[in-house]
């Protein structure tokens, strides 16, 4: 009898733990910038913000596609990385579905370009997170916080362009 009621007190506890049914799925592929050549050796993560000890890493082809699955209900920041390139950031924030919204899980397909630094050029700004996401109850579905895009996108034309116009120098000198 004991056995049954320790079995009956796990099954409660886990009912009652706000947990979702599926996860958030996030997947693309990566090129560079200029060329749409695919960088090596890409690592993809995800760091939760509430718990920073919680590290996510995206599986990684060998053709810069990803998938990288959250289980977890929380808010993290994306990294982008491969050597020789500069370095890009999102968030998203996964508060908000409803249990029954979770039961199908979340779908978000994320397409992007890194950058080879040109010369000296600053890339301070990239270290903001380039985009944000979190869910829209109204739609029940995640939406990017265009506001914040086109902020963002304005204060990065300027180095893009610099970027653009380093990065011919540079290829018709041979370098």
């Amino acid at each position: 009898m004991r056995g049954h009621i320790n079995i009956a007190l796990c099954v409660l506890a886990l009912s009652e733990a706000p947990a979702q049914d599926s996860p958030l799925i996030i997947h693309g592929s990566i090129k560079e910038h200029l060329t749409d050549t695919r960088p090596s050796k890409l690592i993809v993560q995800a760091r939760d913000l509430e718990d920073p000890a919680n590290i996510v890493s995206a599986d990684v082809s060998d053709r810069a596609k990803y998938v990288l699955v959250l289980n977890r209900i929380s808010k993290y920041s994306i990294s982008y990385q491969s050597p020789g390139f500069v370095a890009r950031h999102i968030t998203i924030d996964m508060h908000g579905p409803s249990a029954t919204e979770w039961s199908n899980g979340f779908d978000i397909e994320i397409d992007l370009t890194l950058l080879r630094p040109v010369s000296d050029e600053h890339y301070d700004i990239l270290d903001e997170p380039m985009a944000r996401c979190a869910f829209d109850s109204s739609a029940r579905e995640f939406r990017w916080d265009l506001e914040y895009s086109e902020a963002l996108r304005k204060k990065i034309l300027p180095l893009f362009e610099d970027y653009k116009r380093r990065s011919n120098m540079y290829m018709k000198k041979g370098r």
